[in-house]
């Protein structure tokens, strides 16, 4: 397989987790506060597009509590007001996915706003 198709095949991997985000969350985005709930799924799917490269998936449904505990600890530096953008962001994922319970939550020195 030459580069270009390997580049487009691995790209086109990622565009389908974003557009597996963006499917699910096509309910949750008609209601409520439509610029804020885009932003959400927007941060969302960047997680979910940089734990899917780094993990090797293909689906969203791969994503669990491990992917999610990485993804914090390779994103240490971030500052607290966009961890916790992340972490309501990874709610809504666990929401979107009727898992229970609530996604692991980063280390942090202050506790995060609930939601």
């Amino acid at each position: 397989m030459n580069a270009f198709k390997y580049r487009a095949h691995i790209w086109g991997r990622f565009v389908g987790v974003r557009a597996q985000i963006n499917e699910l969350a096509l309910v949750y985005l008609k209601h409520g506060n439509k610029a804020h709930r885009k932003r959400e799924i927007q941060l969302l799917a960047g997680a979910c597009v940089w734990i899917a490269r780094t993990h090797h998936l293909n689906s969203v449904h791969c994503i669990g509590k491990d992917q999610v505990k990485s993804f914090w600890r390779a994103h240490r530096e971030l500052d607290h007001g966009l961890i916790s953008a992340y972490w309501r962001a990874f709610c809504v994922f666990y929401e979107l996915m009727n898992r229970s319970g609530e996604p692991p939550r980063p280390r942090l020195s202050q506790p995060l706003d609930e939601a």
